[in-house]
């Protein structure tokens, strides 16, 4: 995709079409939530241009108010601890 995304602005060409949302939503994923992730410095720019979209900033802003809560809630379940109650006896060992 970064490679794709060195001569053109969006996945299908100079417009933003269909394909950019399965696109934007996994490249909104692993820019958020990968830590140490390699440069690609195509798709960086590719993110921002989505984020510069305000359908694209209001659908995210709300989608992750929304994960934020659900991530807090299974932490509140597994008392703090993110991955539960099997991962707490695996590090007791």
């Amino acid at each position: 995709l970064d490679a794709h995304l060195a001569d053109n602005d969006y996945v299908g060409g100079s417009q933003l079409t269909m394909g950019d949302i399965p696109a934007g939503s996994v490249t909104h994923r692993w820019m958020q939530w990968t830590p140490n992730r390699p440069p690609h410095t195509n798709l960086e720019a590719y993110y921002e241009r989505l984020l510069a979209r305000p359908a694209y900033q209001e659908h995210w802003s709300t989608r992750m108010h929304h994960e934020q809560n659900r991530f807090r809630a299974i932490n509140r379940l597994n008392g703090g601890n993110r991955y539960g109650t099997r991962a707490r006896r695996l590090s007791a060992l």
